[in-house]
């Protein structure tokens, strides 16, 4: 997952996949004791511009922030693999993707999910006319 690799570039995870440890500080009484949290939540921390505003947006960034971020009795991972590897793995369940004879990449919500409106607009293929015309809902980033 290509999309996270500025995490190990930055220094936020090591080569190890160890997250970067920090003093332990609070965010909307969240927990915040590693550099991976600060990324996600903090606006002033020294790596949040390591994803832009647009990336902060797609899908596949807000599964994996709330993977990482859980709620009150979360109990965090020292390393960064398995939030990827869950995060992969649900966003393959959620997202399907068809190819049209153009070449053209119609993404869809899978019949099962189910994401209130308003969040993530992902039509599905029979409605989103992916006959090979340009699709609204094309992410750069689903090579999973």
């Amino acid at each position: 997952m290509s999309f996270f690799d500025r995490l190990y570039s930055e220094g936020v995870v090591r080569e190890t996949g160890d997250i970067v440890k920090c003093y332990d500080d609070y965010y909307d009484d969240i927990l915040i004791s590693d550099e991976l949290r600060k990324v996600l939540l903090l606006e002033d921390s020294n790596h949040y511009d390591l994803f832009s505003q647009l990336d902060r947006e797609e899908f596949l960034f807000c599964l994996f922030k709330h993977l990482c971020i859980g709620g009150a009795l979360c109990q965090f991972e020292d390393v960064v693999d398995p939030y990827l590897e869950t995060t992969k793995a649900f966003y393959k369940d959620l997202v399907g993707l068809l190819n049209s004879y153009r070449g053209d990449v119609c993404v869809y919500l899978k019949p099962h999910t189910s994401i209130s409106k308003g969040e993530w607009e992902i039509t599905p293929p029979e409605e989103s006319g992916c006959d090979g015309g340009k699709f609204d809902h094309y992410c750069p980033y689903l090579q999973l």
